[in-house]
């Protein structure tokens, strides 16, 4: 169960670590495009572009949908990657719920199981103590008689 327990901890934080790694690839897209923008205006700019109309702005606007598109596409490889170590998490937290109350169950049996041991013997005493005479006045019970008998009982 406390390895379970563990596994739960590990696979919790390799979820928070693909969620860390996704924003860290989507800081990348946004710098790339930054730096994709940054390019196009300087080239636009050196060829005597206007830059707020026509193929710059038509550019900067196909260049902002594709990175759109990529942080879209971070974010559900992401999530799925983090939902998969979360799943395996839980089932992880349920086997380590499984596994004490099978340790719990055990130690009740054990308990009961030692009492019923304890009875048995006392049991096992007692009808000793009865077929030797001592509960019935001396008197020892007879198989082959069916009843009572001051002798040793004949078998």
């Amino acid at each position: 169960a406390m390895q379970e327990e563990e596994n739960a901890k590990i696979a919790e934080a390799q979820a928070n670590r693909a969620t860390d790694q996704g924003e860290a690839q989507k800081d990348a897209v946004r710098l790339k495009m930054a730096e994709m923008r940054a390019q196009g205006r300087t080239g636009y700019a050196a060829g005597n572009v206007a830059l707020g109309a026509g193929t710059p702005a038509e550019y900067e606007v196909d260049l902002a949908q594709r990175a759109q598109m990529d942080l879209d596409t971070i974010d559900t490889n992401t999530n799925l990657e983090a939902w998969g170590h979360r799943v395996q998490a839980v089932d992880h937290t349920n086997s380590a719920n499984a596994l004490n109350t099978q340790a719990a169950n055990s130690r009740t049996a054990g308990t009961w199981g030692a009492a019923g041991s304890l009875l048995a013997g006392a049991s096992s005493v007692a009808g000793g103590y009865y077929l030797q005479g001592a509960g019935t006045g001396g008197k020892f019970w007879d198989r082959a008689l069916g009843q009572y008998t001051k002798s040793t009982p004949s078998h």
